[in-house]
């Protein structure tokens, strides 16, 4: 009962859909690509990035996080997510190799787009399996923040804009269901849903960017998220984006932990 509200939303056919698909190196396909933009102000909201990480790469970052252990949300979270992921899972190996290979095409065209620099990935990443019925329900992500030290003892200010979500999934073609929803409305009128294959990604405005992890239907899909961190200009003011679930969903939650605090109890 308590996913009912979320699964109704989360079956509701898109209004645009975009599935990617390999092809050809040099193909148009395999360039950068933003396919959604913000309706009133015309800022880039999602972009599609080509070959991240290669099969072998991906194959050893799902072992990886397999190894570290995966789990699904507790009640304490206050999140509708069915999927298991890491947890504290910190890794600047991972965070160096991504951002090495991250097209400078697609750092240029988003410091084109807000004036600031892409400068790394944060290292906390969250690496999450879907298995067959597992979804995440609408909600926003939370920006991670990097404060390094100067020589002078001062410190920057690092925060992240951007979520990056790499498909690492293995035999990714036969999954079924498991697109990445976005509702660029921040509301449910527009539903826009986005897949990629294995070793692209998906890179995201955290701030307003309400989205979902549609439910997988066959298969098993792993995906690692992290933060692209930019640094706060001289005289620039924060304004972090939080997690929340989407609007109207606050009831759904509560119901969701009351079910996950039986199943523990049982």
């Amino acid at each position: 009962m308590e996913t009912a509200v979320v699964k109704q939303l989360l079956n509701q056919p898109a209004d645009e859909a975009y599935h990617f698909s390999l092809s050809r190196p040099g193909d148009e396909a395999h360039d950068v690509q933003c396919v959604l933009f913000d309706e009133k102000s015309n800022a880039p909201l999602v972009w599609i990035i080509p070959d991240v990480l290669t099969s072998e790469q991906c194959d050893k970052w799902i072992e990886q996080a397999e190894k570290a252990g995966m789990s699904a949300a507790s009640a304490a979270t206050g999140s509708l997510r069915t999927s298991k992921r890491t947890n504290k899972f910190m890794s600047e190996e991972l965070s160096q190799l991504v951002f090495s290979q991250l097209p400078p095409d697609f750092k240029e065209k988003l410091q084109e787009s807000d004036g600031l620099s892409v400068d790394s990935i944060h290292a906390n990443w969250r690496i999450v399996r879907y298995d067959a019925g597992d979804y995440f329900g609408p909600h926003y992500d939370q920006a991670d923040i990097v404060t390094p030290l100067r020589p002078d003892g001062t410190k920057d200010f690092f925060f992240s804009s951007h979520t990056l979500l790499v498909n690492l999934s293995r035999e990714s073609s036969s999954i079924k269901g498991g697109a990445t929803r976005f509702y660029p409305r921040k509301n449910y009128s527009k539903a826009v849903d986005v897949s990629v294959p294995r070793g692209w990604a998906i890179a995201f405005s955290q701030k307003g960017m309400l989205h979902a992890g549609h439910q997988v239907l066959e298969g098993t899909k792993h995906v690692a998220q992290a933060g692209l961190l930019r640094q706060l200009p001289p005289g620039g003011v924060f304004q972090p984006s939080t997690f929340r679930v989407g609007p109207g969903l606050t009831e759904a939650v509560s119901l969701h932990a009351q079910s996950l605090q039986q199943q523990q109890e049982a």
